[in-house]
């Protein structure tokens, strides 16, 4: 009986060429196989090999280990300066077979990379429910920064992280020299030269202060999700038929407006309450405004007719209105976009793009073994993305 396994070097991994030679970490890794108290440094092998350079090695057992196995991997290396995602001593395991000459053999899949000293424990891949045994081999730290909320991963920083979930040095390899050439182009003078020349840049320094423009950013800007049309004004936005009658314009009401469906309002209601930071010891300030839009039934621009920017009405949260002061109807706009970047950013954006796929890569990572498809297909697509 004997276990046999291949090794991948790191190569591209760490942005190094395949003709450079690196440390060859595998003579301090040892298998370990459990409830059997068996354990077997690897066989000496050459103290250099060849980036991404693959290696078979076996490893021979004479005592019988019986049928339901945890395999453990140590991987034991001295510190280095870590100058990269994965240092030169990182190899990375596909699988390993346990073969025996009476029984089919066992697969234990890997797919991860080792690094440094750490310990690995891997199950059978065939398709039975271990999950309490595994549970007692795969237990890792976890931090709680205050009682009732999900424990996290213990890990102060990103070097602190588990290789497979760092982003890669090949992937920083190649953005990088892209990072350098437009200021490389940029110093010759040549910049403009490879791009069409647009005058959005213009169009907005000319227009920002616009009310049309302002208008269009809910519905061609970053975020144009929260637009919705409105039928009824929410209770905590009392905006009058006096107070929008001369921009609605005649023979027409506010509610006549509401019930044709030209009315839209924009509620950043998410951002009320929140805490706001504090920047050289003074607090900070976060509205959470309600903006009324109209588009005549006939066509026409799309306009702000009304913002609030607080959720409950008083008198220290008036309804601003055209009407108002060129400067006081300006900073009502500005808080509202303000407002929507921060909608943007912690919502549409982290919220609703990275944040929904780390749940998946979290509970695939806690749920899943190694040896699951899910795990194999996901793994490389989805963990370091979002992770690292």
């Amino acid at each position: 009986m004997f276990i046999f396994f291949s090794k991948e070097s790191p190569g591209a991994w760490t942005g190094l060429s395949d003709s450079d030679l690196i440390p060859n970490s595998l003579s301090l890794v040892q298998l370990c196989l459990a409830p059997s108290p068996l354990s077997f440094p690897l066989p000496q092998t050459n103290p250099y090999v060849l980036c991404h350079q693959e290696e078979d090695f076996e490893v021979k057992i004479l005592q019988d280990v019986g049928s339901e196995l945890l395999l453990q991997i140590h991987n034991a290396y001295p510190e280095q300066p870590k100058s990269s995602s994965l240092n030169p001593d990182a190899w990375f395991c596909q699988e390993l077979q346990l073969i025996s000459p009476k029984n089919p053999p066992l697969h234990f899949p890997c797919y991860q990379w080792l690094e440094g000293t750490e310990s690995l424990v891997l199950r059978e891949g065939a398709g039975e429910n271990t999950f309490p045994t595994m549970r007692l081999g795969t237990q890792t730290s976890a931090l709680e920064y205050f009682p009732g909320l999900p424990h996290c991963l213990d890990a102060k920083n990103l070097k602190e992280l588990d290789p497979n979930l760092r982003s890669l040095t090949s992937k920083n390899v190649v953005l990088k020299p892209h990072t350098m050439k437009p200021l490389e182009l940029g110093f010759l003078g040549r910049l403009g030269s490879n791009f069409d020349v647009i005058y959005l840049s213009e169009y907005v320094a000319e227009h920002w202060q616009d009310d049309e423009f302002f208008a269009s950013q809910f519905l061609n800007g970053l975020n144009p999700v929260l637009i919705q049309c409105c039928h009824s004004l929410p209770d905590n936005f009392p905006v009058t038929n006096n107070m929008v009658a001369p921009l609605l314009g005649p023979g027409t009401s506010l509610q006549e407006e509401l019930e044709k469906g030209s009315l839209y309002l924009v509620d950043h209601s998410l951002l009320s309450g929140l805490s706001p930071g504090l920047i050289d010891g003074r607090p900070q300030y976060v509205a959470a405004p309600m903006t009324l839009l109209h588009q005549k039934p006939d066509g026409g621009p799309l306009l702000p007719i009304a913002i609030q920017l607080n959720q409950t009405p008083g008198p220290n949260n008036p309804i601003f209105l055209p009407s108002d002061s060129e400067e006081d109807w300006l900073l009502a706009k500005t808080w509202v976009r303000n407002s929507e970047f921060l909608v943007h950013e912690m919502v549409t954006h982290l919220l609703c793009t990275h944040f929904i796929s780390e749940v998946f890569a979290i509970a695939t990572m806690r749920q899943l073994p190694m040896c699951h498809p899910v795990f194999k297909g996901r793994h490389t697509q989805m963990f370091r993305p979002e992770m690292g």
